[in-house]
């Protein structure tokens, strides 16, 4: 499908204090998108090789996106407390659970809060207050999944952070197994494919170890698939590679095609231990972004599309 660009290129935009100076904006002004390309205000055309850093999956102006995102506004349901049941977001869930190794899911709007509510969740089950991850690792800049990412300059300026939580030298078994052994450890998290620590696989063998050492100790094992997640690896779920199944992965960036969602998959030996009360969300799993990220998910996990990948 075309994207209408305007024959007379738009203005640039002005600059602007208004934005909170949080991020380093450099380059041109985009105003459109098509494919594997945007589009910026005086007209020129960009590869899009960032895809909005893992999330834009599809690309721009994909036909299922448009189509999903009309089909969701003709409903009038844009959103819809939690509180109450909505067929998009329990049909998502059902896709989700029927791909992978999990029983429930949690709907939220990114990877941080994601990855947050699965280290909540894992207290919860395992009654131990303490967190594993390991040198290499992003997982978000909220308190806890910024103490469990190993960039000390980010975060330098926000500590101390959430208490209890380790980072671990990646590979070092000897560590691990002491420090599962001598600290009341409730949740070990791991990116299968590390995205910021350099696009760098983690080995099968690690997260067979870290399986049985979860397994031993009575910790969560949690996978953080948001940025390597659905199809970058050629299977849906990067887990599928290893063999090894978590007790909970977390989810985002293309899950929605670039609308906002998260999503925490997990097993109901870690569900059973949530009752109605223990965390929630305002936002997650609405009818509009649901519908979405239904359509975006059954592109991806089609067997033509992986095998291009």
């Amino acid at each position: 499908m075309t994207t209408a660009v305007p024959p007379t290129a738009a203005p640039a935009a002005q600059a602007t204090t208004a934005l909170l100076g949080v991020y380093a904006r450099v380059g041109p002004t985009f105003v459109a998108g098509e494919g594997c390309e945007l589009i910026a205000a005086d007209g020129a055309r960009y590869l899009d090789f960032v895809a909005g850093i893992a999330v834009n999956a599809l690309g721009y102006d994909h036909p299922v996106i448009r189509d999903a995102v009309t089909r969701a506004l003709e409903t009038g349901l844009i959103h819809v407390s939690n509180l109450y049941r909505t067929e998009p977001g329990e049909r998502l869930a059902a896709e989700l659970v029927a791909r992978s190794f999990a029983d429930r899911v949690f709907f939220c709007n990114s990877g941080a809060e994601a990855n947050e509510a699965a280290f909540k969740f894992a207290r919860k089950w395992s009654g131990k207050p303490g967190i594993v991850a390991f040198t290499g690792s992003f997982h978000g800049r909220l308190f806890a999944s910024l103490a469990a990412t190993d960039r000390p300059d980010y975060r330098a300026p926000f500590e101390p952070l959430v208490p209890g939580v380790q980072v671990l030298p990646l590979g070092d078994r000897g560590t691990a197994q002491r420090m599962m052994t001598e600290t009341p450890i409730g949740a070990v998290i791991v990116e299968p494919v590390q995205g910021e620590g350099g696009v760098r696989l983690v080995p099968a063998d690690w997260l067979a170890f870290l399986r049985q050492l979860c397994d031993a100790h009575g910790a969560a094992l949690i996978f953080d698939e948001v940025q390597c997640g659905l199809g970058r690896t050629g299977t849906l779920f990067a887990y599928e590679q290893s063999g090894v199944s978590p007790d909970m992965l977390t989810l985002a960036k293309p899950l929605a095609g670039g609308l906002p969602m998260g999503a925490v998959l997990l097993t109901d030996r870690i569900g059973s231990a949530l009752k109605p009360g223990d965390h929630a969300t305002t936002f997650g799993g609405g009818p509009l972004v649901a519908t979405v990220a239904l359509a975006v998910l059954q592109t991806l996990a089609a067997r033509a599309f992986l095998a291009a990948v």
